[in-house]
C-alpha cells in the first residue's frame, strides 16, 4: 500500500510539471528566419515572447516544441520605438476633419484643396487644415488672405502650417474670435500686418489670439476619432509608445481623458505620457490636477512650458530676434 501511495504522488507531480511545461510553452511564441534586432548592436537568430513579454533569445529550439513558431520569412523586427515629440491628439483631429495641406507652398494650393474641403462643410461650421510649409512666411500678403477668402466664404478656417509655430486663418475667423490690427499681441508673437489690415497670418504666441477660441468649438467625438487613427497609423510604424505634448505655440488640445477611454475601449495601441502645456503661472494648478491619475498606458509626465525669453530671443524657425521684452 505504502508503494502503491508513493507511485501516485509521483504520478500527480509528473503531471502537474508537465501541464506547466505545455501552459508555458503553448502561451510562448518563437519569432524565427529573420533579422532580430535586441538593441542597436546585437541581433538575434530567434526570440521568445511569452505574454507578450520577451523571455530570452537565441534559445536552443527543440525545448519549445509546443511554442507558436512565428516565421518571419526574411523580415526584420525591432524593439518597439519611443517618440519622444509627438501632437498625436492635434494632429489626428485636424487632419480627420480638416483639409490634409502637407504638399502646399502657396495661397494658391491652398486654396485649391480648400475648395473641395469648404464644400462640404455646412452651417456655420469650421474649415480647418494642416501642414503647408511656405518659403517666406513674411511675404504672406492680402493678396494671399483674398484667395482663401474665396474659397472658404463665410465659414471660418484655421490652418496650421506643418511645424504648429504659424497659422492662417481667413476674415470670418478674425470676426468671429474679434482679433483686429490693433489687438495687443503675446510677447514672441506676431501678426501680419499690411496696409494697417490683417493678412490672416498669425505666427508663434500670436495663434494663441484666434486658434483656442476655434479649437473651443471642436465637437469631442471628432477629437476621439482622429486621436484614435493617429494612434493606430503610429503604433503601425513600430512606435510603442510616446511623449504627446498636449499644445503647441498657440493651441492647446489637454484632454488626456480621450486617451483614456480609448484604453478602456481597447483602443489604444501603444503608451501614451502626456505633458500639460502651460502658458501662464495659474496652469500650474490645473496641471497638478493630473498627478497620480496614471492608469496602465495614460501617464502624466510633466508639463510643457514656454519661456517668454525664449520667445523673445526667437528660434530656429522664426524670421525675428531678439526682440525687447
Amino acid at each position: 500500500m505504502k508503494k502503491l501511495s508513493s507511485i501516485f504522488i509521483l504520478f500527480v507531480l509528473g503531471m502537474a510539471c508537465f501541464l506547466c511545461a505545455v501552459n508555458a510553452e503553448g502561451n510562448s511564441r518563437l519569432f524565427t528566419n529573420g533579422t532580430i534586432y535586441i538593441d542597436a548592436e546585437q541581433k538575434a537568430q530567434n526570440l521568445l515572447v511569452k505574454d507578450g513579454v520577451v523571455q530570452a533569445w537565441n534559445v536552443d529550439l527543440s525545448e519549445y516544441r509546443d511554442a507558436e513558431v512565428v516565421d518571419l520569412e526574411g523580415g526584420v523586427a525591432y524593439p518597439g520605438f519611443i517618440d519622444s515629440h509627438v501632437h498625436l491628439m492635434e494632429a489626428g483631429y485636424f487632419l480627420y476633419v480638416g483639409a490634409d495641406l502637407i504638399n502646399c507652398k502657396d495661397a494658391d494650393e491652398m486654396a485649391k484643396v480648400l475648395s473641395k474641403k469648404a464644400k462640404s462643410v455646412s452651417g456655420d461650421g469650421v474649415v480647418l487644415g494642416l501642414g503647408f510649409s511656405l518659403v517666406d512666411y513674411d511675404k504672406w500678403s492680402l493678396a494671399d488672405l483674398a484667395k482663401i477668402d474665396a474659397v472658404t466664404g463665410v465659414h471660418p478656417a484655421l490652418l496650421l502650417d506643418k511645424l504648429g509655430h504659424n497659422a492662417v486663418i481667413n476674415t470670418a475667423a478674425m470676426k468671429l474670435t474679434g482679433v483686429t490690427p490693433s489687438t495687443p499681441v503675446p510677447l514672441g508673437g506676431k501678426m501680419g500686418v499690411e496696409d494697417g489690415k490683417l493678412t490672416g497670418m498669425f505666427r508663434e504666441s500670436a495663434m494663441i489670439l484666434p486658434a483656442n477660441k476655434i479649437v473651443a468649438m471642436s465637437d469631442p467625438k471628432d477629437i476621439k476619432a482622429g486621436t484614435k487613427k493617429m494612434a493606430q497609423r503610429w503604433a503601425s510604424m513600430g512606435y510603442a509608445g510616446a511623449v504627446d505634448l498636449m499644445g503647441a505655440p498657440g493651441i492647446r488640445m489637454m484632454w488626456p481623458e480621450i486617451f483614456k477611454e480609448l484604453e478602456k475601449e481597447g483602443e489604444l495601441p501603444l503608451r501614451v505620457n502626456y505633458c500639460y502645456t502651460i502658458f501662464n503661472l495659474s496652469d500650474v494648478d490645473n496641471a497638478a490636477k493630473y498627478v497620480g491619475q496614471d492608469t496602465d498606458l495614460v501617464r502624466f509626465a510633466g508639463c510643457k512650458i514656454f519661456i517668454d525669453g525664449a520667445y523673445a530671443g526667437g528660434q530656429a524657425w522664426t524670421s525675428w530676434q531678439k526682440q525687447a521684452g
